[in-house]
C-alpha cells in the first residue's frame, strides 16, 4: 500500500504478527530476514533484486508494493506466505497479532482489523533497549502531489528508525498498530543486536547563519528536529562564526568546531543532548573534521594563515601538535575506516587536490583531481567500503564524483549551479549520501541513493535565515 504523509496525519498503531498457524519459521531466522531485507536497500519496484530475480512478487505490475515486498522476504527465507497478496491489511489475517516487536516482524500502519486494511506493512530489522525499532520496507519516499503510478515508480526500499510502541508513531504520523510475529521464534533473537547504536542512520547538520553556530537532526525516517543556535559557553564573548565541521562517534556523541571570530573552538555534544564548553584551539579561518571509529580518536585539518594543518584528538581528550601540509585555502577530511586510512581533498591556487594520510602517519601527497576552472569549496566522504564520495563548488555549480576503493574514479557529474559552500557525509546505515549546499544563502539538501539516483534539492535553512555561510553535516 501507499505511504502518502498528507493522508496519514492519524497516528502509527503497530502490529506485529508472530509465528503463528498460517505458517511455519523453522527455516528461517531473524538474522536471514534482517540481512534479506538489508540486501535491497535501494531497490525500486521492477529493480533486479538481490536473489537476481526482477521486482518483489508482483510489484513489477505496477502497483503499491510494499506488501509484496515483506511477503516476498519471508517467502525467500523459507516461510509459508500463501495467501498473502498485494494488500497491507492482508497481513493483520494471516498470523497472530501482538504488540511486542521482534525482528522478522511485520510491522502495519493503521491497520483496521475490521475491514483488514493497512495503510503499511513493513519488516522489523532490529529491536532497540530503548523501545525503538528499525524497519525495512517497500513502496517508501516516492514522488507525491501526482499520481499513483508517479508514487509507486519513484518509491525504493528504505531503512527506518522509530518507536515501536503501539499507537502514535514518528512514522510519517501514522500509528504502529499491532505486528504479526509468523516469522519470529524467540530462539531466534539476535542477542548482538542490542548492542546496535541506536543513533545508526542519524545526520547531524550544522551550519552558520548569520554569524552564529546552529545545529539540527534528520532522523531515520527523513524528519528533522529543527535547528537550534549554539550557545557561547566557554567564549570569551559572543562573537561572529566563519567555518564549522561536525563528526560523530559510534556512542552518539557529536565532535563540532568552529572558527569565531578568528579562532578555532571545540565542543561536544553527548549522546545525551549535553553539549561541553567551547575551547579554544588557536588561530584559523577554516577548519575539518572526521572520527576514526576503530581507535576513537578525532582527526582534525585547518587553515592557518593560507596553510593547511591536521592533529589528532586522543582517547583520553589531550592533542597532538599541529602538522603542515603545505599551502592551501580550504580543506576536507573523511577517515576511510575500511582502510584505516585518513581521506583529504585540498583547495590550492583555486584547484582542488587529494591525498591520504596512511596507517603509519605517513602521506601519499597531494594529486589533482578537479574539473579545471576555479574550486571554491569542497567535501570528502568516504563509505564502510573505502569509497570516497568528493563534491566541489567550481565556477559556481556543484560537481560530484567517487574515487572507488581500487584508487579508480568516475568522471564529474553536475548537480546543479549557484551554490557558494558544499557539505557531505555517508549514511552507512542506509547505504546512501546526504550531502547539502548553501545557494544565496539558503541551505539546500539532497540524498543520492544506493542506486545512484538523486532525489533533488530542498531546502533547509536554519530558521528560515538566508545569509547562510558555512555548513557541514555527518
Amino acid at each position: 500500500m501507499r505511504v502518502a504523509a498528507a493522508a496519514l496525519a492519524v497516528g502509527i498503531v503497530g502490529v506485529a504478527l508472530a509465528v503463528g498457524t498460517a505458517g511455519t519459521a523453522s527455516a528461517a531466522t531473524a538474522n536471514n530476514l534482517a540481512g534479506l531485507a538489508g540486501d535491497n536497500l535501494g531497490k525500486k519496484y521492477c529493480s533486479t533484486n538481490s536473489k537476481g530475480g526482477v521486482g518483489f512478487e508482483t510489484s513489477c505490475q505496477g502497483e503499491f508494493w510494499c506488501s509484496d515486498f515483506v511477503k516476498w522476504v519471508w517467502a525467500e527465507s523459507g516461510i509459508d506466505s500463501t495467501g498473502l497478496d498485494a494488500w497491507a491489511g492482508h497481513f493483520g489475517r494471516y498470523g497472530a497479532v501482538q504488540s511486542t516487536p521482534h525482528v522478522g516482524d511485520a510491522v502495519l500502519f493503521n491497520y483496521d482489523s475490521s475491514k483488514s486494511y493497512a495503510d503499511h506493512v513493513a519488516l522489523v530489522t532490529a529491536v532497540y533497549p530503548d523501545g525503538n525499532i528499525d524497519a525495512i520496507s517497500g513502496d517508501v519516499g516516492g514522488q507525491t502531489g501526482g499520481s499513483d503510478p508517479l508514487f509507486w515508480s519513484t518509491a525504493f526500499v528504505r531503512r527506518d528508525h522509530f518507536s515501536g510502541a503501539i499507537g502514535y508513531s514518528s512514522f510519517w504520523s501514522m500509528s504502529v498498530s499491532a505486528y504479526d510475529k509468523e516469522a519470529h521464534d524467540a530462539q531466534l533473537l539476535v542477542s548482538a543486536l542490542q548492542s546496535v547504536s541506536p543513533y545508526a542512520g542519524w545526520a547531524h547538520s550544522v551550519a552558520v547563519a548569520g554569524g552564529q553556530v546552529y545545529h539540527t537532526i534528520r532522523y531515520p525516517n527523513g524528519t528533522w528536529s529543527g535547528w537550534q543556535p549554539l550557545d557561547n559557553a566557554g567564549l570569551p564573548a559572543p562573537g561572529t562564526a566563519t567555518s564549522v565541521t561536525a563528526a560523530a562517534d559510534g556512542a552518539g556523541n557529536l565532535q563540532v568546531a568552529a572558527v569565531i571570530d578568528s579562532t578555532i573552538y571545540h565542543r561536544i555534544r553527548y549522546s545525551s543532548g549535553a553539549w561541553s564548553n567551547w575551547a579554544s584551539l588557536g588561530a584559523g579561518t577554516q577548519v575539518s573534521a572526521s572520527v576514526d571509529r576503530n581507535a576513537n580518536v578525532l582527526h582534525m585539518a585547518a587553515v592557518i594563515n593560507g596553510t593547511i594543518y591536521h592533529r589528532i584528538r586522543w582517547t583520553d581528550g589531550t592533542w597532538s601538535n599541529w602538522g603542515s601540509l603545505g599551502a592551501g585555502t580550504q580543506v576536507s577530511v573523511s577517515v576511510d575506516q575500511a582502510h584505516n586510512v585518513l581521506q583529504m581533498t585540498g583547495i590550492i591556487n583555486g584547484n582542488l587536490y587529494h591525498q591520504i594520510r596512511n596507517s603509519d602517519g605517513s602521506w601519499t601527497g597531494f594529486s589533482p583531481i578537479d574539473t579545471g576552472g576555479t574550486t571554491t569549496a569542497a567535501t570528502a566522504a568516504a563509505d564502510a567500503n573505502g569509497n570516497l564520495q568528493v563534491a566541489e563548488v567550481n565556477n559556481g555549480s556543484v560537481y560530484h564524483r567517487i574515487r572507488y576503493a581500487n584508487g579508480t574514479w568516475t568522471s564529474w557529474a553536475s548537480l546543479g549551479t549557484g551554490a557558494t559552500s558544499i557539505a557531505a557525509a555517508v549514511d552507512n546505515t542506509h547505504n546512501n549520501l546526504q550531502i547539502e549546499n548553501t545557494t544565496n544563502g539558503t541551505v539546500y539538501h539532497e540524498i543520492r541513493n544506493p542506486d545512484g539516483t538523486w532525489t533533488g534539492w530542498f531546502p533547509n535553512t536554519p530558521n528560515n535565515n538566508t545569509t547562510t555561510t558555512a555548513i557541514s553535516i555527518v
